[in-house]
């Protein structure tokens, strides 16, 4: 049975802490990925309401592109980064899964394996067991054993349904959350 390990390559971002911040207006300034980001990658809706952290560094760091595939460490929760959050640096808290063959898995398949698929899901319970803090590391994504992986037509096909449902449903939360501030404000309006 394969790993994920053998299909992909796992690599891990750099430590924030190691990022030396610039103070020359002529260095660059990067957004830093983060959990905001992640959900908004795999929902496939963005968020307004919340800004992103920035760090303005001269250093060579790792920079996030469209159809990358990223593992939180801290949620564990796997996303395609979108096009609007490329070029975003990222940390030691993702973990990129880079093919080893093209056309091995489909991304969005894979994304759904990795967040959904309860033969996965068992494994990660399995290995958190007796720890206090679940931290997702680059051996424990690589040592992941795959499920039987059906033909690429087919994965495409769960892949893409599972993306859209992600959307649906962020989008039904968000209308949901909007029903929820228009009652309050009826609310606060009666009571004056």
């Amino acid at each position: 049975m394969q790993t994920i390990g053998d299909v992909y390559t796992c690599t891990s971002g750099l430590l924030q802490s190691r990022i030396k911040e610039s103070f020359d207006k002529a260095s660059p300034i990067y957004k830093i990925y983060g959990q905001k980001e992640l959900n908004e990658d795999l929902m496939g809706i963005e968020n307004e309401e919340m800004n992103g952290k920035e760090i303005r560094t001269d250093m060579d760091i790792r920079l996030t592109y469209e159809g990358q595939i990223l593992i939180s460490t801290i949620s564990g929760k796997a996303a395609i980064v979108d096009s609007i959050h490329s070029q975003y640096a990222w940390t030691q808290n993702y973990v990129e899964l880079i093919a080893k063959k093209t056309n091995s898995i489909n991304k969005w398949y894979m994304t759904y394996l990795f967040n959904e698929h309860p033969f996965i899901r068992k494994q990660i319970r399995q290995s958190q067991q007796g720890s206090q803090v679940i931290r997702y590391s680059t051996q424990l994504i690589k040592q992941l054993r795959l499920p039987k992986l059906p033909a690429l037509s087919i994965q495409a096909r769960i892949g893409d349904i599972y993306r859209k449902e992600n959307k649906i449903q962020a989008l039904r939360h968000r209308v949901a959350d909007n029903r929820y501030r228009v009652q309050l404000a009826k609310l606060e309006r009666i009571g004056k």
